[in-house]
């Protein structure tokens, strides 16, 4: 069984999302991502890096530091959601404190 050539990230270009690419010249690299716009696809994400590590296919170092900040993009998105739904609960009491002074 042929083994894989090793994955390192590309550069990021753009708004293009982080991808990893076979390393060597393969003739049809298939980039293994996620949309990282939300929990659910920076956790795919991770996971995909976590078993590409596992596999020996990506760099333990690279895997480390590619955990690294998807696990910092994670707890910055959550907090971006809970910013959200705070400013919306303050708006309806706002709003509801208003409407009881009529």
């Amino acid at each position: 069984m042929a083994r894989k050539p090793p994955l390192t990230p590309t550069k990021r270009t753009s708004d293009r999302p982080l991808a990893l690419v076979p390393s060597g010249k393969s003739k049809d690299p298939t980039p293994r991502r996620f949309s990282l716009n939300t929990l659910r696809g920076i956790r795919r994400e991770l996971g995909q890096v976590y078993r590409l590590a596992r596999e020996g296919e990506l760099d333990l170092a690279a895997a480390c530091k590619l955990g690294y900040l998807l696990s910092t993009l994670a707890k910055v998105s959550e907090s971006e959601l809970l910013e959200d739904r705070l400013s919306r609960l303050e708006r309806a009491v706002s709003e509801g404190q208003q409407n009881g002074n009529d």
